[in-house]
């Protein structure tokens, strides 16, 4: 099944294509479902650690993610993510927590625009805005990062939104500390 962006759920929210839907697990529980992807026939599978920079409903925090992504399964891209330390995923002290969708993702061409758009539109803003830094991926590392925002749509949703926008690594890093402490949800 080819990889292409699909309406997001519900239809046409904020007017956005949705491309990538990811699932929180803690590592115990993506090693076990890469395995069981693995057997059944889904073996290409991608796998990133970054650190993100920026900030949760205005604090400065930088953390780190584990990815695993898989472009064959579904006809979005499939991606598993676990956090290293706390996060606002957890939901627990990492004692069994079953996975969970997280969010839906899709990628935008200016970001900032994106976001000042969905804010005139309907007054939602982010909770969380970040820059990715640190790849592991060699596909990734040295040729682009993410501008990233997410928007806490679980508590209506069941899942949070998503935006990314690719950027060349070398970025303006002026321009990337701007996003990173740019304004958020309250």
């Amino acid at each position: 099944m080819p990889n292409v962006a699909i309406p997001g759920p519900p239809d046409g929210l904020w007017s956005l294509k949705f491309h990538q839907v990811a699932i929180y697990a803690h590592k115990e529980v993506v090693d076990s479902a890469l395995e069981f992807w693995t057997l059944s026939g889904y073996k290409n599978w991608h796998t990133d650690r970054a650190q993100l920079v920026g900030a949760e409903n205005g604090i400065p925090l930088v953390k780190h993610a584990e990815m695993h992504f898989n472009y064959d399964i579904l006809p979005l891209e499939l991606e598993y993510v676990s956090y290293e330390g706390l996060h606002r995923n957890a939901r627990d002290d990492r004692s069994g927590i079953p996975p969970f969708l997280s969010h839906f993702s899709t990628y935008v061409e200016n970001i900032a625009a994106e976001v000042e758009r969905v804010e005139k539109e309907t007054g939602f803003r982010p909770y969380h805005r970040f820059v990715t830094d640190h790849h592991s991926n060699p596909n990734v590392t040295g040729k682009k990062r993410f501008m990233e925002a997410i928007y806490n749509t679980r508590r209506f949703l069941g899942f949070d939104v998503k935006m990314i926008q690719r950027v060349p690594w070398g970025y303006p890093q002026d321009a990337v500390a701007d996003w990173a402490e740019g304004s958020f949800e309250i």
